[in-house]
């Protein structure tokens, strides 16, 4: 494939991607434009063409991790990444009070929690898939998904009691069994 070809097929997943980290279209667009800029410049480098596409996600990440750096910012921008299914207007409070809270907790983790939650969760890529994105083993991307969310339900249990409640029941419950 030249790559002319490559830039075809993967843009749009590039862009994706770095809207994911950045949560500004343009500025994605800009970012993914840079990180094939600079896979063209340096495309001998790349001795297999199949790890193309870890290869660019990897450079766009860190373009828009440096990017972020500079502007000061040590977290995903997430307010409009989460896009929220529409509920009835009698559930709309609790839902909009429900998705700051997920929010805040999301926005609470270190970065490559928020990475592969969203990757995982947000944008349904498979294990697999996000570790040929973020240029990390599948085992890594395993361990980051498991502590991120460990991270994440720790972060929102006081704002969902309910949700734990249950779960704290059945654990004592199997815990007496034993």
């Amino acid at each position: 494939m030249n790559f002319a070809e490559l830039y075809e097929t993967n843009f749009k997943k590039i862009c994706g991607l770095c809207y994911c980290q950045l949560h500004e279209w343009e500025l994605a667009r800009d970012v993914a434009q840079d990180a094939f800029l600079r896979a063209f410049e340096k495309i001998e480098d790349l001795r297999d063409q199949e790890k193309f596409l870890p290869w660019v996600s990897t450079i766009a990440v860190n373009i828009g991790r440096n990017l972020m750096r500079q502007r000061g910012s040590k977290n995903l921008p997430l307010e409009e990444v989460l896009d929220w299914q529409e509920y009835t207007i009698s559930d709309a409070a609790e839902r909009h009070e429900n998705r700051s809270a997920l929010r805040q907790g999301l926005l609470s983790l270190p970065m490559e929690s928020q990475q592969v939650l969203l990757l995982k969760y947000f944008y349904c890529c498979s294990d697999e898939e996000i570790g040929r994105r973020t240029d990390l083993p599948t085992g890594t991307v395993k361990s980051r998904l498991h502590r991120g969310k460990k991270l994440l339900r720790e972060s929102i249990k006081d704002d969902f009691p309910e949700m734990f409640r249950s779960n704290n029941n059945e654990d004592r419950e199997e815990n007496q069994s034993r």
